[in-house]
């Protein structure tokens, strides 16, 4: 999708991705006026509810959320420096039309520098994931989902857990999963397609800071789903990545979990990776994501590596506070 080059564009994208419907987001805010720290401004209901530090520290004042502007009111912002300033530049978003990066010159004393890094859309993602699971829904049948799928995760987890594995799935029940590499039967439980359906739909009922999400254009399964509760919080995401999505219930040789399908069950239960109720949280097949910035890869591999990032700084500053 091509980049609105000007704010007419960009507000039109903006009004037809919201349909003028009251919506709910979370983006980081940097202002040059104010702080350059970045900031997580909340809105719901197209109104800004909580400002919070994005790295909170002992003693820093609290946040007035009525001196932070919504997606609409940067609008409003571009509009007048357009009309009243030296000079102005702004980038957009190509998929949802708002600003990434404003930069306005009034006079030479008085500039402004503001930069959205990331928006998690809410409202919008909600209709995308209710689509694709209504799709992927079809794809293998409402009542009677086998298949089997290939399933990488990264989370604070041991080793064994966040290797590769072979799932079968046959009558929605997990029957089987094995590692990748040795073909041997993993004791962990993991879930199916549509209880990480289930897990995103926390991630947005939880209103997550970070979720990226990708779907299968034609099966409508997750390519690849990350989310952390907050952004201060690097030990508390999960990452799926789902591959090699076969439909139906010829599994050929594999180890069956347990022989009576029916009362199919995994020795050990999966840790508890989701978010919790009281916290607050993209492939470029077709972007449908949410936490994006400008034009940041947020494909599979782009949340993998940022999810490895992630980890490696908290050990990191981990080991140094010992």
């Amino acid at each position: 999708m091509a980049q609105p080059t000007n704010l007419e564009e960009a507000r039109a994208l903006w009004l037809d991705q919201t349909k003028g419907l009251p919506t709910n987001y979370t983006f980081q805010f940097v202002d040059s006026r104010s702080t350059k720290d970045p900031v997580v401004v909340n809105v719901r209901d197209d109104a800004v509810t909580s400002v919070s530090p994005k790295y909170y520290f002992f003693g820093d004042p609290p946040l007035v959320a009525a001196d932070y502007p919504t997606i609409p009111e940067l609008f409003d912002i571009i509009d007048d420096a357009e009309n009243t300033a030296i000079s102005s530049s702004v980038n957009y978003n190509s998929k949802y039309g708002y600003p990434t990066a404003i930069s306005v010159v009034y006079n030479a004393s008085n500039t402004l520098e503001i930069e959205i890094r990331t928006l998690t859309a809410y409202s919008l993602l909600e209709e995308e994931l209710k689509m694709m699971e209504d799709l992927w829904e079809g794809s293998v049948g409402q009542d009677e989902e086998s298949y089997s799928f290939t399933l990488r995760v990264m989370c604070f987890c041991l080793q064994d857990y966040v290797s590769p594995k072979r799932i079968a799935v046959d009558n929605s029940i997990v029957v089987s999963v094995t590692e990748t590499e040795t073909g041997l039967v993993s004791d962990y439980s993991y879930p199916t397609v549509a209880e990480i359906f289930g897990e995103i739909q926390q991630s947005l009922d939880n209103f997550n800071m970070e979720i990226y999400i990708s779907f299968d254009p034609q099966l409508g399964y997750p390519l690849s789903f990350s989310t952390n509760p907050d952004f201060a919080l690097a030990d508390a995401g999960i990452f799926y990545e789902l591959s090699d999505v076969v439909i139906g219930n010829d599994f050929g040789e594999v180890a069956v979990i347990n022989e009576d399908i029916a009362d199919a069950t995994v020795v050990a239960e999966r840790p508890n990776l989701g978010a919790t109720d009281d916290s607050e949280v993209t492939d470029d097949r077709d972007k449908i994501n949410t936490a994006e910035s400008g034009e940041t890869d947020s494909s599979a591999d782009g949340a993998f590596d940022r999810f490895n990032l992630l980890m490696g700084l908290f050990s990191f500053f981990a080991l140094a506070a010992l």
